[in-house]
């Protein structure tokens, strides 16, 4: 195992250690939401980052946050949103920041429970934010059934979904959890990480939308084919085509496009690790 990947499974079993079970079924309002950098939002947002990143959403993800104190302009609440002076909430969990915070403790510990249990079609219907409860279902997720891997948003999920040829209409998030795992066998959370990092890097890397990336086994569509602008190019597309759809990130990936290559007949072909 490398220093990398060991300092992120490190990483996971710390959190768990600072934010136990029992300990978020009696989190305050303080420690869910403190701005002094020792929340709960604070750690799962920013301290577990390396672990699939939810930052660049705004704060009512978590359902409630304190807002800063460099950022209390007056605010007009709305029928979506609630701003007082030290909070602000989503208006369907309540009129007041204590009801608030125990409708979201509350949907937070379900979600916790049945992360536990694997059952992801009954977090699929709690009422959080899509991106952080599914962050939260990865952490506290039984160990020995492995279901989660850290990506929470949909279309990276979809795109690979649609790349190994197990996508169908109208799958949920937990859906796509499932059918990926199915798919990719993966037994622990090592797996689980290093299938992360390839489908979030495909999706990051990709040169066209994904809404029009159809790849059936490594093979490009006739569209794709025409788009290509070049031999390099082509080259290019087979070879993320071919990429993204290895099984296992630690297979014979580079010899597979060297002999790609080489059958193609490309010119000055050596070997190095970035394809």
């Amino acid at each position: 195992m490398d220093n990398t990947m060991n300092s992120k499974l490190q990483l996971f079993e710390q959190f768990l250690h600072d934010w136990s079970i029992n300990r978020m079924q009696t989190i305050n309002l303080e420690e869910y939401t403190n701005t002094n950098k020792t929340s709960f939002t604070y750690s799962i947002e920013n301290g577990m980052r390396d672990l699939g990143s939810i930052k660049g959403v705004n704060s009512f993800i978590f359902g409630i946050y304190k807002r800063k104190e460099d950022n209390k302009e007056p605010r007009v609440s709305h029928k979506q949103y609630v701003y007082e002076d030290d909070y602000a909430w989503y208006k369907k969990y309540g009129d007041n920041k204590e009801a608030v915070f125990n409708v979201v403790k509350n949907n937070v510990n379900q979600v916790i429970d049945y992360a536990q249990k694997s059952d992801l079609a009954a977090i699929e219907q709690i009422d959080l934010p899509s991106i952080f409860k599914w962050k939260l279902a990865f952490h506290y997720q039984n160990k020995n059934d492995i279901s989660i891997i850290p990506v929470f948003t949909r279309d990276p999920l979809q795109m690979y979904a649609q790349s190994v040829g197990i996508y169908k209409n109208n799958m949920t998030m937990a859906d796509l959890y499932l059918a990926i795992k199915n798919e990719e066998k993966y037994v622990n959370l090592e797996n689980a990480i290093s299938l992360a990092e390839i489908i979030w890097d495909e999706f990051q890397n990709f040169s066209t939308p994904y809404e029009k990336v159809r790849i059936e086994h490594g093979n490009l569509t006739t569209s794709q084919k025409t788009n290509a602008t070049s031999s390099l190019d082509y080259i290019e597309y087979e070879i993320k085509a071919y990429k993204i759809i290895r099984k296992n990130p630690h297979n014979h990936l580079e010899q597979s496009f060297y002999s790609f290559l080489n059958n193609i007949k490309a010119q000055n072909i050596r070997q190095d690790k970035t394809y």
